[in-house]
């Protein structure tokens, strides 16, 4: 029993895609964009709770008949995507990037993927932007949610309206207090899965049991003006530093819902049932499928696309949309031009065609664009690491004092290393130089006195336990890193503070300096045969040292990387770093061999 069909709707699909696609694209004005997918799983929920109640108190539905559907909408448009996706990816990303290319794409046709990216999400994976199946992650999201809500709704069917409501609305409490219990120690896994994000899909289902109309005109002229406010407020207003879901996912949640529930008939409504808008919230889905492939191979570093890159994604995508929408969704949902039989054969030809094309692909050793073995290379350069970000470096806090990583026979010493990730290689390299090194490093977080980053809620507490572990000991230097780069004014301000406190206990500290960097991925920048020479800009390192106590060591790696502000982004004939800012093992170890010239003079 299909319900009637509403162009606002369509409309507020349009919003939702268009803000991710902006957002993907790298349009500033949208920091929130991202909030799109979390309107399109309120609408999800709305629709599919609203056919699976009407169907099951009349008796008429069917689990093949549903699932039949899902496949028509699904499945015809993911798997040309992704066939053609996994060919291009030989073309547009590098074989280290390629590896587990045709994984992500099974898992994205076994709707899966929110799983998989979720497991898999380490220092070791990929650059988001490497990983052209990560947007298939909401798919998994939604196709699970299918599973479990037919049952649900089944099994209330024969229950009253209120008792209906209470059970779901049990359901998405439970859920969100899952959510945003979670996302401030766990994200990846808030984020990625369903028990966190069922909520939000509950919420749109709940909106079918609420009146359709009868309220006053100015009441849902209100509640749709509200509703977009808030949708807006999310776009506009939430960054990449917004912990998100938790409880920030509420606002764009409750504007969808608002939308949903009140924009029939509103200033709103006809504003989401223009043409256009319901021109682009028609091919959604396939805008959605298509853009994030386009914005990866834009960005991979194969070509350069300057300034005209975000207006090409956005073109080619809008482009590739349509012509999926047209061309492979419109025919596969008509029954007449293709009935059940035909849909299943076609579809398991079309996975037999995803698979081969992962076969090409590995075939090829994921090089399909003609590297060279130089550039091949360096393209493996980014696994020159230290094998200590497994064993010894921490994401969540250190617990306990003294859980730390010690490495090193101590023919030369011993020597501390605290610092975020930006001290893990360096750590490793001192090691091999024969310190004996106790590790002390906490991603994303730090040595800067009184500083949390959002991500990081314990960090002051742990730097706090850090500097009394170190105070009550004399171990030989401390030797303080950190990504200068992304700091606020305030961390900086701490990581000098905790190198005076340090020295005025007594301890002897060397302050490492940041990494020359060029601000993109080097070993990818290198692999596509493009040159080493880059300036280094002015990273604040220098007005930083003005209030350090005289005592104070400082080590430049610009000393050891550049000459009159021009750098390499090769040491000793490999990659610098082995992303866009973590220097390589091997510049780890050229810069470990300098620890004891660490001088406190020239400073500025």
């Amino acid at each position: 029993m299909a319900l009637s069909y509403r162009a606002d709707i369509d409309g507020l699909r349009a919003i939702a895609v268009l803000a991710v696609l902006f957002f993907h694209a790298g349009v500033a004005a949208v920091p929130g964009g991202y909030v799109g997918v979390d309107v399109f799983f309120v609408i999800s929920g709305y629709l599919i709770t609203a056919i699976l109640r009407r169907e099951a108190e009349s008796g008429a539905w069917s689990i093949a008949r549903f699932y039949e559907r899902r496949i028509r909408r699904i499945l015809p448009a993911l798997i040309v995507m992704s066939a053609v996706t996994v060919l291009l990816a030989g073309v547009f990303l590098l074989p280290t990037m390629n590896r587990d290319v045709p994984k992500q794409a099974m898992a994205a046709l076994g709707f899966v993927a929110n799983i998989y990216f979720w497991l898999t999400s380490d220092y070791f994976a990929a650059a988001a932007e490497t990983k052209p199946f990560l947007h298939t992650w909401s798919l998994g999201v939604e196709e699970q949610f299918y599973l479990f809500m037919p049952l649900v709704m089944l099994a209330v069917a024969g229950w009253g309206r209120r008792r209906q409501i209470v059970v779901l609305s049990a359901l998405a409490a439970l859920s969100l207090g899952l959510c945003v219990a979670l996302t401030p120690r766990h994200p990846e896994a808030s984020f990625y899965l369903l028990p966190m994000r069922a909520w939000e899909l509950l919420a749109g289902g709940l909106l079918g049991y609420l009146p359709s109309g009868g309220r006053p005109r100015w009441l849902d002229e209100m509640l749709a003006s509200a509703g977009l406010l808030m949708l807006a407020g999310a776009i506009f207003l939430f960054d990449d530093t917004t912990p998100f879901p938790g409880y920030a996912a509420i606002l764009p949640v409750l504007g969808a819902a608002l939308l949903i529930l009140a924009a029939p008939g509103t200033w709103v409504g006809r504003f989401l049932s223009a043409r256009a808008m319901v021109g682009i919230g028609l091919i959604s889905y396939s805008l959605y499928l298509w853009h994030w492939p386009i914005t990866v191979f834009a960005r991979s570093g194969a070509v350069d696309l300057g300034r005209a890159e975000p207006a090409i994604i956005l073109g080619v995508s809008l482009l590739l949309g349509y012509l999926s929408w047209r061309f492979v969704e419109q025919p596969f949902r008509d029954r007449t031009a293709m009935p059940t039989r035909r849909l299943l054969a076609a579809t398991a030809a079309g996975v037999v065609a995803v698979l081969t094309a992962g076969g090409v692909l590995r075939a090829a050793r994921g090089n399909l664009g003609g590297l060279d073995a130089q550039q091949i290379t360096f393209d493996r350069a980014r696994y020159d690491i230290s094998p200590l970000r497994l064993d010894c470096h921490i994401a969540s806090g250190i617990g306990r004092p003294g859980g730390y990583c010690t490495r090193g026979d101590g023919t030369k010493g011993e020597v501390t290393v605290w610092a975020d990730s930006h001290g893990i290689e360096l750590s490793s390299a001192l090691a091999d130089f024969g310190y004996r090194v106790t590790m002390i490093t906490y991603s994303a977080c730090p040595p800067a006195l009184g500083y949390a980053p959002a991500p990081r809620p314990d960090c002051r507490a742990h730097n706090d336990q850090v500097l009394a572990e170190l105070s009550a000991g004399n171990g030989g230097p401390v030797v303080l890193a950190a990504h200068y780069r992304v700091l606020p004014p305030e961390a900086l301000a701490g990581i000098v503070a905790t190198a005076n406190a340090l020295a005025e206990r007594g301890r002897e500290v060397v302050l490492m300096g940041p990494m020359p960097s060029p601000g993109y991925d080097v070993p990818t920048h290198l692999a596509f045969g493009r040159g080493a020479r880059f300036r280094a800009a002015d990273d604040g390192f220098e007005a930083l040292l003005a209030g350090l106590d005289p005592r104070v060591r400082v080590l430049r790696p610009a000393d050891v990387f550049c000459q009159d502000g021009e750098c390499s982004m090769l040491a000793e004939g490999k990659p610098l770093l082995f992303d866009d800012n973590h220097p390589s093992l091997t510049a780890a170890r050229l810069l470990a061999a300098r620890l004891p010239d660490a001088a406190v003079a020239e400073r500025q």
